[in-house]
């Protein structure tokens, strides 16, 4: 019927152009994930130990935790593609 009228059906639905996702231009390998993850759980695990010896933590400390919980967060969301 399409040729009846002078079309083929790619003049109906011609191909989409791939798109890239959010999780294509961002693709992090495991090993890179797991690398920076192991890092800032580090960072994260120094804190607690002060905190349980009892030893003072700094701004500059609080803050540093706050930037290791938002690259694990990042990071996750790299790889689930959020």
């Amino acid at each position: 019927m399409v040729q009846a009228v002078g079309l083929e059906m790619t003049d109906l639905f011609p191909e989409q152009p791939h798109r890239s996702t959010r999780r294509d231009q961002h693709r992090l390998s495991a090993r890179d994930a797991l690398e920076i993850i192991r890092h800032e759980t580090m960072v994260c695990g120094c804190l607690v130990g002060q905190l349980l010896r009892g030893d003072p933590v700094s701004d500059n400390d609080l803050e540093r935790v706050q930037q290791a919980v938002t690259r694990i967060n990042r990071v996750t969301g790299a790889v689930y593609g959020i």
